[in-house]
C-alpha cells in the first residue's frame, strides 16, 4: 500500500470522528522501512489538522514526539502552523504560541494563516493581549496589508480577555485603521470572543451601531458556547465560519 493510498486511509479515518485510528496508521506509516513510503511534511500537516479538528490531545502528543524523532522533516512554516493549529484545538493556546515564536525566527517567516492562528490563540491565552498587540505593532511597523481575517482577529483576541471599550474602536475606526468597513465576521468574531457575561452589552451596541449588519450576523445559525473540556457555557457562539487553513 503506498504513501498515498495511507494518507487517504487516515483522512477517512478523520472524517469520521476516529483520529485515534487515523494515528494509528500514522503510527504504522512512520515505522516503515520503505523509503518511498515516509511521511512528508504534507503527511504531518494533514495529521495535525485532523487532530486539531478532533481535539485528541493524546494523538497529539503522540504524533508531536514522532516529528520531534524524525530527522527526515525539517519543519517549515506551513508545519508550524499546523502545529500551532492542533494545539490551540486541544486547549494549549500558551504552547501554540511558542511554534509562533519558531515562525518568527524562521527563514520564510509567517505566512496570513500564521498571523490569524497567532492571533487566535492569544484570544485563548492568559495575558494574550499582550502577544497580540505585539503581533499588531509589527503589523503596522513593516505597513503589512491587514485582511479582513486579520483584523477580525485582532479584535477577537482582545474580546477574548474582555477589552470591550478597545474592541468597540477598533470595530468604529475601522476602515481608518485598515480600510475595512465592519462586517458579518467582524462583529460575529467580536461576540463570539467574549466572556459569556459580556456578550449581551455588545448585542446591544451592536443592534444600535449596526443595526443591518447585526441583524445578518443574528440569522447565522447558533449554538452554546463550550470550554475546552466541553461543557457548557451560558453565551452564544454564531457559525460565522472561521476555520483555519495553513
Amino acid at each position: 500500500m503506498d504513501l498515498e493510498t495511507r494518507t487517504k486511509m487516515m483522512f477517512e479515518f478523520f472524517e469520521r470522528g476516529r483520529s485515534d485510528m487515523a494515528t494509528h496508521v500514522f503510527g504504522h506509516i512512520r515505522h516503515l522501512d520503505s523509503p518511498d513510503i515516509k511521511p512528508t511534511i504534507e503527511t504531518y500537516v494533514l495529521v495535525f489538522e485532523g487532530i486539531a479538528k478532533a481535539a485528541d490531545a493524546e494523538s497529539l502528543a503522540l504524533v508531536h514526539n514522532m516529528l520531534r524523532l524524525d530527522a527526515t522533516v525539517e519543519p517549515d512554516t506551513k508545519l508550524y502552523n499546523a502545529l500551532m493549529l492542533a494545539y490551540l484545538g486541544c486547549g494549549d493556546p500558551r504552547q501554540a504560541l511558542l511554534f509562533w515564536d519558531d515562525i518568527m525566527h524562521s527563514r520564510d517567516g509567517p505566512t496570513y494563516s500564521s498571523i490569524q492562528i497567532a492571533l487566535r490563540a492569544c484570544e485563548e491565552a492568559p495575558f494574550g493581549e499582550r502577544q497580540a498587540r505585539d503581533i499588531w505593532s509589527r503589523l503596522k511597523r513593516f505597513d503589512i496589508r491587514v485582511t479582513k481575517e486579520i483584523y477580525a482577529a485582532y479584535i477577537g483576541a482582545l474580546a477574548g480577555q474582555a477589552l470591550f471599550d478597545e474592541c468597540i474602536e477598533l470595530v468604529n475606526n475601522a476602515k481608518k485603521e485598515a480600510g475595512l468597513t465592519p462586517d458579518v465576521l467582524m462583529l460575529g468574531t467580536f461576540h463570539n470572543a467574549l466572556p459569556s457575561a459580556k456578550q449581551e452589552a455588545m448585542k446591544k451596541w451592536a443592534a444600535e451601531t449596526y443595526p443591518t449588519v447585526w441583524a445578518d450576523v443574528q440569522k447565522l445559525s447558533k449554538r452554546n458556547k463550550m470550554s475546552r473540556s466541553g461543557d457548557f457555557l451560558n453565551g452564544i457562539h454564531y457559525n460565522i465560519g472561521t476555520d483555519i487553513r495553513v
